[in-house]
């Protein structure tokens, strides 16, 4: 089964009201959250083994990797300590650097999930002011290609414990959400 993240979706953005947005904000953590989760894994550690040994509460490891706390958001001095810490561990650092791009991809996609197509200002919108680089196109991209990034594609899996339900719907692709090319149902625009 390939690797791939969470599915994102406008679940849980909140209700927008003047092109604002109230109540929740957008899970914009899930990518890097993932690619976090490979490192642990890679290091052979338990989500409790490693918050023990970088000082964190198991729930701040757990809310990093399933994408309901973000990576992003935390102070730069603490993102660069846990840098740190994690290269000491023994953390590759080509999946240090992927996390860095996985950030950039979360806030690229929260931006763009949270604000409705009417109103969007050109002026204000992340794409205006970033290059996209080979790296982020390929973070962007792979939960819809379902082909990691080049970085992640070795990473170290941890078996699964317990069994894994691999849902395959009629016209899809075995473990997607996604219409094969030849497959019925819609396209990704709504269009048959």
């Amino acid at each position: 089964m390939p690797l791939q993240p969470a599915p994102l979706t406008r679940t849980g953005i909140g209700t927008r009201t003047g092109g604002g947005l109230e109540g929740r904000q957008p899970r914009g953590g899930v990518i890097a959250g993932y690619v976090f989760k490979l490192i642990r894994e890679s290091l052979g550690l338990t989500q409790e083994a490693l918050a023990e040994r970088l000082g964190l509460d198991k729930n701040t490891i757990q809310g990093w990797e399933s994408g309901r706390r973000s990576l992003a958001s935390t102070r730069v001095s603490d993102l660069l300590r846990l840098r740190h810490q994690l290269c000491v561990l023994g953390a590759d650092g080509r999946l240090l650097d992927a996390m860095d791009t996985a950030m950039e991809a979360d806030y690229l996609l929260a931006h763009v999930l949270a604000v409705e197509p009417e109103d969007v200002q050109p002026e204000a919108h992340p794409l205006a002011a970033m290059v996209n680089t080979g790296s982020l196109i390929d973070m962007l991209t792979w939960p819809l290609t379902e082909r990691a990034p080049a970085p992640l594609r070795n990473a170290a899996q941890a078996p699964r414990r317990g069994p894994v339900a691999v849902a395959q719907l009629d016209g899809q692709r075995e473990g997607s959400l996604l219409p094969t090319p030849t497959g019925g149902g819609r396209a990704l625009n709504g269009r048959t």
